[in-house]
């Protein structure tokens, strides 16, 4: 129970840490909540396992031949990062030469909840307005509630997410340079492939403006649907190895793979979605400021739908749930600005009376996302958090 503990005392902590301080808070929450990678020792058959073997392999090359992929071919991971995911390849070089392996999962814990707190804070500028500061650290408590600490041992899936999601916020609502933006999500390919999927909605975010959102909304719901068409079109240039690496991925997670739908965790998932898109109805529909996120709005109802529509792959399914949660934020600043509470607790009726009832549903249903994850960890249908840690050894 540290892990869960850990994460649930620094959330509650930030409800007492004044604005002017809480972004020191949240990057000092960040370092000391990802430390916690310093004492996991990963099962066998986990990811972070077969990460730790790649950083061994690494350190006998010259930074010249990882740059250029000349690696262990034999070595499967080491042959994935060389053909499509070489910016993750010379990450784990850089962090390897430190020759401590806990530092990968420690770095890479740092820069999601740094980055997603990055996306929380500005969020909280664009929305504009005196944001209490209990709204804010309600933000950062969703977060640390939210996203299941132990995706971080997968190291590139969640940190290619939440990085995206960055450069998303700055590409719809800051209307960052475009040529950098765009660079960026293809940087962040070679970091997992799974952003083909996110760059591809991205590109569709510009039929919103030329054709009825709900015809691309639709399309979005069905990309799943035409998997074996798409298969069938990349093979055509299957000679490119970065092609021929996105082909596999496809293969193992949309053809082959994590098919089995696990019903508990996947029903309440399917369950914090439309939560999720419930509070993002009501913002676009009775909020104006929300007009600054519109093309934001659409990328993130377009990732609802893609998410929906793959239901039956479960690795999917699942893990774009958590890119869901980091995209939140600005629906859900939008949202608690319009609420009148000194507290993010009070539930009496004289200060309910203030907001309407479609605002009372929308604000309980937030603080229902958080006890679903809740029964999904203490009923087990998580694998606990604190499998794998070791802290009294």
């Amino acid at each position: 129970m540290v892990v869960t503990f850990t994460l649930l005392a620094f959330g509650a902590l930030g409800f007492s840490v004044p604005k002017q301080y809480l972004r020191r808070y949240m990057l000092f929450s960040a370092v000391c909540i990802s430390s916690l990678y310093f004492f996991y020792t990963p099962p066998p058959t986990w990811d972070l396992t077969r990460h730790y073997q790649a950083l061994r392999i690494l350190r006998n090359y010259d930074f010249k031949s990882v740059v250029f992929g000349n690696v262990d071919s034999t070595n499967e991971m080491l042959r994935e990062y060389s053909d499509g995911s070489r910016i993750y390849l010379i990450y784990a070089y850089l962090i390897g030469q430190f020759h401590v392996d806990a530092l990968l999962p420690v770095i890479t814990g740092i820069i999601i909840y740094t980055t997603a707190t990055k996306i929380i804070v500005l969020a909280a500028e664009d929305v504009g307005g005196n944001i209490e500061d209990w709204k804010l650290s309600f933000c950062f408590f969703y977060l640390l509630i939210m996203l299941d600490f132990r995706t971080i041992s997968g190291v590139r899936n969640m940190m290619a997410y939440v990085l995206c999601s960055y450069v998303l916020y700055m590409d719809l609502v800051r209307n960052a340079n475009k040529i950098i933006c765009f660079s960026a999500y293809f940087l962040l390919y070679g970091l997992h492939t799974s952003v083909a999927m996110l760059i591809l909605l991205r590109a569709l975010v510009l039929l919103c403006n030329v054709m009825p959102k709900w015809i691309v909304v639709g399309f979005s719901g069905l990309i799943y649907t035409f998997q074996d068409y798409a298969i069938r079109f990349l093979s055509r240039f299957s000679n490119l190895s970065v092609i021929e690496l996105l082909m596999r991925k496809v293969n193992t997670y949309a053809v082959n793979g994590g098919t089995e739908f696990k019903v508990y965790r996947g029903v309440i998932h399917f369950i914090e979605i439309i939560l999720i898109l419930l509070l993002y109805l009501y913002v676009r529909r009775n909020i104006k400021d929300s007009k600054k996120f519109k093309k934001f709005g659409d990328y993130y109802l377009l990732i609802i739908a893609f998410t929906l529509g793959a239901i039956q792959q479960y690795d999917i399914f699942v893990r774009n749930v958590m890119l869901l949660y980091f995209m939140v934020f600005p629906f859900l600043l939008l949202f608690l600005k319009t609420i009148v509470c000194e507290t993010p607790f009070e539930l009496n009726v004289p200060e309910y009376s203030k907001i309407g009832f479609n605002e009372t549903v929308v604000y309980l249903s937030i603080y229902l996302e958080m006890v679903l994850f809740g029964i999904l960890y203490y009923r087990g249908y998580y694998t606990p958090m604190d499998v794998g840690f070791s802290f009294f050894k």
